[in-house]
């Protein structure tokens, strides 16, 4: 009996064994299909990062993957994305309507299966992409996977190409209205003086009319003469000199300061005009025409304060490049007119040529410069201008100290968004990731949410004790570095309830700013 046992124990023993080789076949059978599985799920990663497009799957209106294009293209990282709904990623102006397009997707109806919208990067700023749909299943649920692709350089040529034939129509126009009109406005021009001769009788009617129609003749000049600026064909144009940026700046401020007393006084309002000029940089350029640049936006800034205000025009050097901005806090450029305000002959104001901002634009391009500007409709607005500096030679010290500081993350509290804008530029240039708040409630929640390696603050824009406030930041993130804006006749606050890292009086000189932001984050690092 005994023997049956072992017997039967030595045969289950065997068995189980052979059970076991078997399992242990399978078991490594599976690890290398795993491991394959592995490899090939690592080898589609990398083929989905790979691809230009950026891949971007929701669920629910949620991300919930999305491939390494996209995010850095966006300047977020996963633990920033995942997880968020996807119309917060969509400006603000268009969030409503892509909402109610994903709703369409939803609900299965027929909607578009593309559109153009831009996507908000982790910096502040907005990049238009378009948008293509594909409904998937995904965990035995509906899903759909968004395919982003980026259409900034193409937009761009798109609108250079517009540009360019828009110059070149204009330049044919000109050239056709001065051969059509030139000899008729000799053949007038000839005649009122005819005409003159033989007025011998001094009528002061007669005298009267032929003044009027000496100034429409020399309008209808300047007319051809401007259209011929702006498509670069301008004749006579004076020789090429080197000269200060801040001599240009300070005979059209010169100019620009009797224009805006005349408008003052006609309506009966005050505009107050100031420049700062800390600009020491050379340009290289047609001195005449560069100040007709600055004195027609000069114009524009007067004509956008029809209620009185206040213009500023400052000159700064900043990143090897001579920079200008003109700034006014009147009643702003609405959003239907931004893509605008270059084109020639376009103007919201009644009676005029609208040829003065398309002649600046013209001129500030031909001298290799770049002219861009800030605005919310009843907010005010800025003109920045850039010029580059003669002789310029390669700069080592400002490229080496961007590199420093390139991916610092800044929150930015300020109430004007124009002013915001002033501040977070050139930071933006040098590589910084710029987020914006406008109260010291909306700064706090989003002290909480991302990390910072600064906070700047206007004082202006704190409905809190500012003591306080700084606290409340230090504690959310230890060791932040903190910057606080505050007016000129404000006493220090840099006293031990304070604490903060770096003072900036107003009015804000953004070079100087810039350079001591930089410090403190460098110092940080």
């Amino acid at each position: 009996m005994k023997d049956k046992q072992k017997d039967l124990f030595k045969s289950r023993i065997e068995r189980l064994k052979k059970e076991n080789m078997e399992l242990k076949g399978k078991l490594d059978s599976r690890k290398k299909e795993s491991a394959d599985i592995m490899k090939s799920l690592t080898r589609c990663e990398a083929l989905l990062n790979s691809i230009p497009a950026g891949l971007i799957l929701i669920q629910d209106g949620k991300v919930l993957r999305l491939n390494n294009t996209v995010m850095e293209y966006l300047g977020y990282k996963p633990e920033d994305i995942m997880g968020i709904h996807f119309p917060d990623l969509i400006h603000a102006d268009e969030r409503d309507h892509i909402t109610k397009i994903h709703k369409l997707w939803e609900s299965g109806r027929m909607s578009p299966d593309q559109y153009v919208a831009r996507l908000v990067t982790a910096s502040g700023m907005s990049v238009f992409y378009e948008i293509r749909c594909r409904r998937i299943r995904f965990q035995n649920r509906t899903a759909f996977l968004l395919i982003a692709t980026g259409i900034k350089e193409r937009l761009e040529q798109e609108k250079e190409k517009t540009q360019r034939e828009k110059t070149d129509a204009l330049l044919t126009m000109a050239a056709g209205v001065k051969d059509k009109l030139g000899p008729f406005n000799d053949i007038i021009l000839e005649a009122i003086r005819e005409c003159k001769t033989f007025n011998q009788s001094g009528n002061k009617r007669i005298e009267g009319i032929f003044k009027r129609l000496e100034d429409a003749l020399k309008k209808a000049l300047n007319v051809n003469e401007e259209l011929e600026i702006i498509a670069g064909a301008g004749k006579d144009r004076q020789a090429q000199i080197i000269f200060s940026l801040n001599e240009a700046v300070k005979v059209a401020v010169q100019s620009a300061d009797r224009t805006c007393r005349e408008w003052a006084e006609s309506r009966g309002i005050k505009i107050a005009l100031k420049s700062y000029l800390r600009s020491s940089s050379l340009i290289e350029g047609d001195l005449k025409d560069i100040t007709d640049a600055i004195s027609h936006i000069i114009a524009n800034a007067i004509e956008a304060t029809p209620d009185g205000g206040e213009i500023y025009v400052t000159t700064e050097d900043n990143n090897g490049d001579a920079h200008i901005y003109i700034q006014d806090n009147g009643a702003g450029i609405p959003d239907r007119f931004k893509d605008r305000i270059f084109d020639p002959f376009f103007t919201s104001k009644k009676g005029a040529m609208g040829l003065g901002l398309s002649m600046s634009f013209s001129i500030v391009k031909r001298h290799g410069g770049d002219i861009d500007f800030t605005s919310r409709d009843g907010e005010g607005a800025i003109f920045h201008i850039r010029f580059p500096v003669a002789g310029q030679k390669t700069a080592l010290k400002p490229k080496d100290r961007r590199k420093k500081i390139t991916d610092s993350k800044i929150l930015i509290i300020q109430e004007n968004d124009v002013a915001r804008e002033v501040l977070s530029h050139p930071l933006k240039i040098k590589g910084c990731r710029i987020t914006k708040a406008v109260n010291a409630a909306e700064g706090l929640v989003k002290l909480k949410t991302r990390a910072f390696h600064m906070l700047i603050a206007d004082e202006a824009a704190l409905d809190m004790n500012m003591g306080i406030f700084i606290n409340k930041a230090r504690k959310t993130i230890p060791g932040l570095s903190i910057a606080i804006i505050i007016e000129a006749a404000t006493g220090d606050p840099h006293h031990s309830s304070h604490k903060a890292d770096l003072i900036i009086k107003k009015p804000v000189d953004v070079s100087s700013a810039v350079k001591q932001i930089s410090a403190v984050l460098l110092e940080r690092k």
